[in-house]
């Protein structure tokens, strides 16, 4: 369900990078595999890499790939961290790609970089997390949603009361969670108090 789902989503990214949102409409109904793209290659960023959510999202856009008959090309930091994932972004533009899907770990440290490739004309897009860089495309699921059934799941399962304790990371997305979780115990469990809320960065022995 995962690669199928990113399939989709990807395909929209990788399309982006190629064409640009307003040729992206004009040209979504014709056929996009096209030999004079043979030698284009997009890169996906990530951070984590190895994870299976990553892992995952790979499969879905090597598939996309292959559909618009360009080269897929993985990489990111293996760890959570700013300034690593930065590097390995820098890197990539400095090869020149056609284009590059990126899920930054932090929006304000990923502003100048976006827009240092940007100057240099290579499409850059936005998925999962984002930044606040002006891009073509920011392609998410409704994180909204996905706080308030946190939070909805964990106060029926308290029965309405006790406390509870979140953790946090710098990625766009995380945050609009965990703010829309804190804001729905809030307002639809007056019963439970959130405790305490730790900027983790996905460091287990933090949380």
């Amino acid at each position: 369900m995962l690669r199928g789902k990113w399939s989709k989503a990807l395909v929209v990214v990788l399309a982006l990078c190629l064409i640009g949102a307003t040729a992206f409409a004009q040209v979504q109904n014709k056929k996009f595999n096209d030999p004079s793209r043979a030698n284009q290659t997009y890169y996906m960023c990530t951070f984590v890499m190895g994870v299976e959510y990553w892992v995952a999202a790979f499969e879905g856009f090597k598939d996309c790939a292959k559909q618009l008959g360009v080269k897929a090309v993985y990489t990111g930091t293996g760890e959570y961290k700013l300034p690593e994932q930065v590097t390995a972004f820098e890197q990539i533009f400095a090869k020149n790609p056609a284009g590059i899907a990126l899920s930054p770990i932090d929006d304000a440290g990923f502003v100048e970089p976006v827009k240092s490739a940007q100057e240099k004309k290579i499409p850059v897009v936005t998925f999962a997390s984002n930044t606040s860089t002006s891009k073509p495309a920011f392609v998410t699921s409704d994180n909204v949603k996905e706080g308030q059934a946190a939070a909805r799941a964990i106060g029926n399962a308290l029965g309405g009361k006790g406390k509870v304790m979140v953790t946090r990371n710098t990625q766009s997305n995380h945050q609009i969670r965990v703010n829309t979780f804190v804001e729905t115990i809030k307002k639809e469990f007056p019963g439970i108090t959130v405790v305490a809320e730790v900027l983790t960065q996905q460091d287990n022995q933090k949380a």
